[in-house]
C-alpha cells in the first residue's frame, strides 16, 4: 500500500512492519514514521499508543506492538493513480449531496488559483470521515484524544469496522477509557451521570473557538459545553465562531497545518486540564485569527462574555 512497490517476485522491494492496517515497503513506513510523534505511551497502563501527526497535528490510536501513520496525511510516494481512484469514489458522494461538496471546495486549503487535486480531494474527505468518528463519541465531562479508521488515508472513508478504538480522557481524574455507544463508566471514579451521543451532521451548528490561559491559546472545535469547560478551568475566550460542522472541521485542518510549528504538543503543568496533552494549543504570546481560516461565519463570542454566561 501507499507506492505500489511490488514486495514479492522479481524486482521485490524490502518490505516494512505491517502499517495501518496495510503492507507497506520499508522506505514508505520510515517516511510515515519520521512525520509521527508518540505522545501516549499506554497511559494508567490502558493497552493503547497515540500518535500525533508532525504535518498537521491529526491524532490516531494504536495497540502496542503494532505500526499506524497520519489518518490524513498522503505523502510524496503516494501512488498517484491509486488516489486519482478513490477520489473519483469521494467526489461521487460529494455529487449525492451537492451542498457537501459545495461546502468542502470553500474550506479547502488551497490558494484561490491553486487546481483541486485528487489528494486534496481524498484528504479532505478523511479529515471529515475522522471528525465525523471523534464526534459520534463525544460526552460532557471527557475528552476525545484519538481515534482509528481503517482504509485511512488511501480511500478516504472507512472500509471496514475493524478499529484500534476512540479512547478519551476524564476530565475530572485524567484516566483513559475506551469510548463505546452510549454512557461510559470512568475505570477511576465509577459510574457516573449518564450523558447523550452527539451524533454531528454535516448541517448541525458547531463551533470553533479559541481561548487563552497565561499567554497560551488553545483552539479547537466542539460545542458550548466544552467552551464552558475550557472557561470554568481559568481560561479567557478570545473568539468563538458558529458554523456547519464540515466548515468548522476543515477550518481547524487549515489552522493545523498553517501553524505546525507553533503547536506545542506537550502538557505543561499550569496548564487547565481541559487543555488536555497541548496538541492544539500555541506557545506563548503567538498571534491566532478564526476569521482567517473560516470567513463567513456567525461570530458567537458574545455568549461567553460574563453577561452571557449561564449555567
Amino acid at each position: 500500500m501507499n507506492c505500489a512497490a511490488p514486495q514479492t517476485g522479481p524486482g521485490a522491494t524490502p518490505r516494512g512492519p505491517y502499517t495501518a492496517w496495510f503492507n507497506q515497503c520499508l522506505d514508505c513506513h520510515q517516511l510515515a514514521q519520521e512525520r509521527l510523534e508518540l505522545t501516549e505511551d499506554q497511559p494508567g497502563g490502558v493497552p493503547i499508543q497515540v500518535y500525533r501527526c508532525l504535518v498537521c497535528g491529526d491524532r490516531r490510536s494504536c495497540r502496542p506492538g503494532w505500526r499506524t501513520r497520519c489518518h490524513v496525511c498522503l505523502d510524496e510516494r503516494s501512488y498517484a493513480a491509486w488516489i486519482e481512484e478513490a477520489s473519483k469514489d469521494c467526489l461521487s458522494e460529494f455529487e449525492k449531496d451537492p451542498m457537501l461538496g459545495l461546502r468542502v471546495g470553500r474550506n479547502l486549503d488551497l490558494l484561490p488559483d491553486e487546481p483541486i487535486t485528487a489528494q486534496a480531494i481524498v484528504q479532505a474527505m478523511s479529515t471529515l470521515t475522522v471528525a465525523t468518528a471523534l464526534a459520534r463519541f463525544e460526552r460532557p465531562g471527557w475528552e476525545i484524544i484519538a481515534a482509528d479508521v481503517w482504509g485511512l488515508p488511501w480511500h478516504g472513508v472507512r472500509s471496514r469496522s475493524t478499529s484500534h478504538g476512540t479512547w478519551a480522557r476524564h476530565e475530572t481524574c485524567g484516566a483513559i477509557a475506551l469510548m463505546r455507544a452510549g454512557t461510559v463508566d470512568c475505570p477511576k471514579c465509577g459510574p457516573q451521570p449518564g450523558s447523550r451521543t452527539h451524533q454531528a451532521r454535516q448541517d448541525d451548528p458547531y463551533l470553533l473557538y479559541q481561548v487563552t490561559h497565561k499567554g497560551r491559546t488553545k483552539f479547537g472545535v466542539g460545542t458550548e459545553d466544552r467552551v464552558r469547560a475550557h472557561q470554568r478551568g481559568g481560561a479567557t475566550v478570545v473568539q468563538v465562531l458558529r458554523a456547519t460542522f464540515i466548515e468548522v472541521v476543515m477550518a481547524e485542518r487549515k489552522i493545523k497545518l498553517s501553524r505546525a510549528d507553533d503547536i506545542m504538543g506537550r502538557r505543561t503543568r499550569k496548564m487547565p486540564a481541559t487543555f488536555g496533552q497541548g496538541t492544539e494549543v500555541l506557545a506563548r504570546r503567538r498571534i491566532l485569527s478564526l476569521t482567517e481560516a473560516l470567513t463567513g461565519a456567525e461570530d458567537v463570542t458574545h455568549l461567553f462574555q460574563p453577561t452571557g454566561l449561564q449555567k
